[in-house]
Parts: structure tokens; sequence; C-alpha cells
């Protein structure tokens, strides 16, 4: 009963192929057997019959497309020993396999979108091809891939001889796929090359075991105890003093990231004596992506950072504090940034959100439009993202070194100054969500650094102290430098306030950036950024100013009439900057014969100025 009624059923499969082929109708002919032979093998007659109609007219265009294709591929196959080949139908693009050995009809699955599973933005992708119908074309799956910027890792026995036979594709459609015969090759290949492992998978059968995440596994496993020569996407750069504790879970977080050869980790240890016994774990951890420096003597902040610069591989470096904590499941989205950029971004700016940049990620192309929106925006390093090459190329450190020991701000605020210097290049990306979680509590800084607190007035030697010397000293008799870390502020009711935070020390910042501002852009005849970013110092020097004498000033016994001459001493020093600013616009002017709208310039400093200080004065005789 079952025999007649398989025989009925391959009598009627046949016979629709024998009529759909009269009337020209080759897909549903070839699909016909195709259904036949998921159940049986096809008679040689039927086979010889499909070869001779489908493939004989059209051989030596298969054969010539095959050879340019296994050629340009660097694939092992040969013409001769051919078992598949693709049968074209009377539509186009759409085509089957015909199976000689195994005498069957394979179908190629048209609809291939729908399969792709562990979407991850930064990753390539990969897939084993081994089913005997719905098979998937592997060109026309790059193909879409290749819109996304991304290549495609295929594993497939001899099936892929027909899909090389469609046609001869160009260097274009064939530069973003790679073919491996087997697993095996599949994972020789990684273990040997460089490539960034293709995290996103391809399945579109039902096997519960994913062979490609566990081959992934090994292969990350087998990476991380492995040195990479090849230059990384990001270097993640973590400067630490006297804090092996923090910076030992820094580093244990940053290392559970699934990256390998994408990233490396340097921890600079700035001479640090306190448990040191953390830190020389640190550098005891066997792990490819991490670097470990320690300087001989403490290069201060600044130093510290311009020696993680100097020691990043990649074209961008992500600073992260040693208390703060990576967000490492974002890694994939600042990786992916990296990887698809059009442009040569100066730097990317993380947290756009928090800032007021809005929710969504953001491009700012213009020099000017970049540093009117995020200049002076934050005083904090840690999750900025910097193109070094940019800094190298332009041997901006070897600025930084020259100008050191007359600038403040260079001292203090090191990375804002590569901060102005990157902005004004303007291609900067913000990216709108954070990609690190700040401490929150207090921690022991400069433990074992000694902590001298002058008992003078701030402002006694002001000009020796910022214009002409290193601004971390004091000079004492005019011949010794004694280095200082702040001021005893008070009589009885004392507070010992850090230099950087005191009203000179914010005056001295705001003195010495000045500089910075016209070295770098109205130097370049960039006048419109440098007259932007002077009115957003300005802004922002008198916000310190009114903050530090509004917190740490009024923690002390100090008169008010005491505090707001401190104030009044730094607006002489400050409008004085204001003064050469105006001058160099008018030099401007003279020479290029564009007005700058100097009145209105002015006007806008003129308002900041008569806030500020009705400001002060609410706050101090209320």
């Amino acid at each position: 009963m079952n025999i007649d009624r398989e025989s009925i059923i391959k009598e009627k499969h046949l016979e629709l192929f024998y009529k759909s082929f009269s009337n020209k109708e080759y897909s549903n002919a070839i699909l016909a057997l195709c259904n036949l032979s998921e159940n049986e093998e096809l008679d040689d007659i039927e086979i010889e019959f499909v070869f001779n109609a489908f493939v004989a007219p059209n051989i030596e265009e298969i054969k010539f497309n095959f050879e340019k294709n296994v050629k340009f591929l660097n694939l092992n196959y040969d013409f001769g020993n051919m078992e598949y080949y693709i049968l074209p139908t009377e539509y186009e693009g759409k085509y089957f396999i015909l199976d000689k050995k195994n005498k069957r009809i394979v179908k190629i699955k048209e609809d291939f979108r729908k399969i792709y599973i562990d979407e991850q933005k930064f990753s390539d992708y990969s897939i084993i091809i081994e089913k005997n119908k719905d098979i998937i074309n592997p060109f026309i799956v790059a193909s879409d891939l290749k819109l996304r910027n991304r290549n495609l890792y295929v594993v497939i026995n001899k099936e892929i001889e027909a899909f090389l036979q469609i046609k001869e594709y160009d260097k274009d459609e064939l530069n973003n796929i790679k073919i491996f015969k087997s697993l095996l090759d599949f994972e020789k290949y990684f273990i040997e090359s460089e490539d960034y492992f293709p995290r996103n998978t391809v399945k579109y059968d039902n096997n519960p075991i994913n062979r490609l995440e566990e081959i992934r596994e090994r292969i990350h496993f087998y990476r991380i105890n492995k040195k990479c020569t090849k230059r990384p996407l990001l270097s993640i750069g973590i400067p630490s003093a006297e804090r092996g504790t923090f910076a030992l879970s820094s580093i244990i977080n940053t290392l559970k990231s699934k990256f390998d050869y994408e990233i490396e980790i340097i921890i600079s240890d700035n001479a640090s004596t306190t448990l040191p016994q953390y830190y020389n774990i640190i550098k005891s951890i066997q792990d490819s992506r991490l670097v470990y420096n320690r300087n001989d003597i403490n290069l201060g902040y600044h130093g510290n950072v311009k020696k993680l610069i100097e020691l990043a591989k990649a074209k961008y470096i992500l600073f992260n504090c040693d208390t703060d904590v990576l967000i490492t499941d974002r890694l994939e989205e600042i990786l992916s940034i990296i990887r698809d950029a059009k442009q040569n971004y100066s730097q990317i700016i993380t947290d756009g959100y928090t800032k007021g940049l809005g929710k969504n990620d953001l491009y700012i192309k213009s020099a000017y439009d970049t540093l009117n929106n995020v200049s002076f925006m934050s005083n904090y390093l840690f999750g900025n993202i910097f193109n070094v090459d940019l800094i190298k190329e332009n041997r901006f450190i070897e600025y930084l070194d020259f100008n050191a020991d007359h600038s403040e701000f260079i001292l203090s605020y090191y990375h804002m100054a590569i901060d102005l210097f990157l902005e004004s290049f303007g291609n900067t990306f913000v990216y709108s969500k954070k990609i690190v979680d700040e401490y929150a509590g207090e921690t022991s800084y400069l433990v074992s650094k000694k902590l001298v607190y002058l008992k003078i007035d701030e402002f006694e030697d002001f000009e020796d102290f910022t214009y002409k010397y290193n601004s971390e000293f004091r000079i004492d008799d005019r011949d010794d430098r004694t280095l200082i870390t702040g001021y005893v502020v008070g009589y009885k009711v004392l507070n010992n306030i850090l230099r950087v935070y005191t009203i000179a020390g914010r005056t001295a910042q705001h003195i010495s950036c000045s500089k910075l501002l016209k070295d770098i852009l109205y130097d370049k005849d960039l006048i419109s950024e440098f007259i932007v970013s002077y009115t957003k110092l300005y802004t922002k020097t008198l916000f310190l100013i009114g903050l530090n004498a509004g917190y740490n000033y009024k923690e002390t016994d100090l008169k008010n009439e005491e505090i707001i001459n401190k104030i009044e001493k730094s607006m002489d020093y400050i409008n004085k900057e204001n003064d050469k600013f105006y001058q160099l616009l008018q030099d401007y002017e003279k020479k290029s014969g564009i007005s700058v709208e100097m009145g209105k310039i002015k006007n806008n400093i003129e308002n900041e100025y008569e806030m500020f200080i009705k400001n002060m004065n609410s706050k101090f005789f209320h």
C-alpha cells in the first residue's frame, strides 16, 4: 500500500516537472524534483536531463566564473572534480543546486535576513552551512553585511562549488567574505591570524549546540594568553597613585570584557608606596591585553596622563579612573563607533545626555560648534576618549611639556588642555550614554605625598608664582623652590585649601588657559573659535571662583569683606587678561579688515561680570 502511494507521489512530481519544463516554467519544474529528492534519490535519467538542460548549455561560463572566483578567494577546488552545479531559472537571482553525487536537488533559501542572531554592533559574522535543503547563498549574506561594514566567515563543504559558478564576482563583492572547508580550518585560522573573532552567529537550523560559540570561548582564552602584534582599536588608560586596592578591582572588572585583540588596558602606577602588594598583583596578572607601567618617581597627575598617551598603541585612548568602574557592556558600542567612523574623530565624548547634549548620539563637524557646545563642560578626565594620533602627529605633548612650567592650567588640568586642542579640529562624536560609573565615596589621594600648606596670603608673590615659575612651587627668598599643596586659610577656624581650589589658583588657571587659547586658536586664525572659547573660559572662571569662595572659604573665620577682597584682587588680574583679549581682536580687525563686533563681545563679558558680582554680594553680605 505504502509502495503504491510513494510511486503515485513520485509519478506526480515527475509529471509536474516535465509539464512545467515544457511550459518554460523552470522554477516550478526544478522545485518539483527538489521536493521529490527530499525523500529519495533521483534516478540517473532525471539527473542527466537536468544537467543537459540547465548546466551543459552554460558550461563554459560556469567554468570561467568558478576558476576566477576560486583564484581570487585562494580556495583549493578543482573544476574537474565538481559535484555541485548551479541551476538557473527564469527568474533573475533565483537558483537551485544540482548535487550529482547524492542525486538530489537543493533549494537555496531566499529570505535570509531573519536568521541573524546574537546581534552585536561591533562584531563580524560567522555561519556554518551544511543543510540538505534551504541552503543559504553566503555571497548574498556577505553583500548584505557589507552595507553594515561587516565581514562574513563561512564554514561550508563542497556546496560552495555551486555558488562560485553563479557569476564572476568583482573584488568589492568578495573582500568581506572568507571560506573554510571545515570547523577545524576555521578554528585554526583564528589561532594563527589576528583578525577580530566574529562574535555574531548566523544560525538557521534547530541544532541546540552552537559549535561556533564553543570555538569563540576557546579562541578568546587562547588570545588573552598570546600577545597581539596588531594595533588595537582602543587603549584603556588607567592612571593610578596610592590606590592599588581600587586599581586592582578596576583591572579585574575590565578584564572581564569579551574583547581580546580589539583592546589593550594600560595602568600607570605613579611610584606608589601605599600597599604596593596590590600593584604587584596587577603586574603579575597574565593577560595579553594588560600593560603595567610603574614610574620611577611620581610624575604628578599631568605626567602620569602623559605617560599613558605615550604608551597607547591604539588610535584612541579611553581614560578610566582607578576608582571608577568601566561599564564593559558598552565597550561594544564604543568599538562600533570607532570601527564605523566615516570621519577622523578628534575625540569621542561620552555621557552626552547627562552633559545636556541630548538623548541621542551626536556628530559635531565644525570646530566652532564643538567649542561652543562642549568646551569647559566638565573638569573630569575619565570617560573621555582622545585621538592619540592627532595628539602625536601635531606634537602637542611637546607643546605641553614646553609650557607646563609656566601654566597652572596645564599642570592642574592637563586633560582639559588636550580637550581644547582636539576640539579645535571639530569632528567630535558625542556618545549619549556613560561609559564609566564614578566612585561616589572619598578616597585617599596622594597618601604618601608630603602635604605642604603655607600660612601666607595666597596672593603674596602671585605674579612670580603664576608668570615665572612652575605653578607647583612657591619661591622662598627668591632662591629655593618649595613644593606646596595649598594654603592655610583663616585665623582660628582654619581650612587647608588645595592651591587648585583657591581663588588665586583659579585666577592663575584663567591666565594660563588664556595663553593656551591664543596659541591653539588665535595664532591659527581660528578667530570665531577663539572668541567663543575665551568667553566660555571667562564664564567658567567666574563660576569656579564663586563656587570655591562659597564652599571652601565660608568654612573658615575669614570675614566676608576679606573674601570679597580676594575676589577683587582676582578680578584685577582677570580684567588684564580681558584687555589682552580685546587687544588681540583689535589687531585682527586691523590686519584683516573684518569686524568681530567688539562692542557685542565686551557687552557679553561685562554682563557676566555684573551677574557674578551681584551674586557674590548677595552670598556674602546677606
